[in-house]
């Protein structure tokens, strides 16, 4: 069964932090994903997915420099597909945003 890992981005200016989960540490990231797919992530393979949602705002903004620092990392799992969504302006919106997800999630994934 494959697995998959679900985040989103946004428009902020991100900066360096640390992120620390139970006893593993990931230091100097600005990304959250780049530290949570170290940090639970990290055996993922060609099976398992990325899943990395963001308007075309955070596309333009940030997605760049998240791509980057996880090649920077050394990332070797799954490439991280982007998901398009529109802004979240509405409830008819947010569903649309549930209706994506659910398109690219497979079924059997965890």
């Amino acid at each position: 069964m494959a697995r998959c890992f679900i985040s989103f981005l946004g428009v902020n200016d991100y900066v360096r932090c640390n992120y620390l989960l139970n006893e593993a540490r990931v230091d100097g990231v600005r990304f959250v994903q780049s530290a949570l797919l170290k940090l639970v992530a990290a055996d993922f393979t060609a099976e398992d997915s990325v899943l990395i949602g963001c308007t075309a705002k955070a596309r333009a903004t940030n997605l760049e420099s998240l791509i980057d620092e996880l090649a920077d990392a050394g990332w070797a799992g799954p490439k991280p597909a982007v998901v398009d969504l529109p802004e979240a302006t509405s409830e008819r919106e947010l569903w649309e945003i549930f209706q994506i997800l659910m398109d690219r999630v497979r079924i059997g994934d965890e």
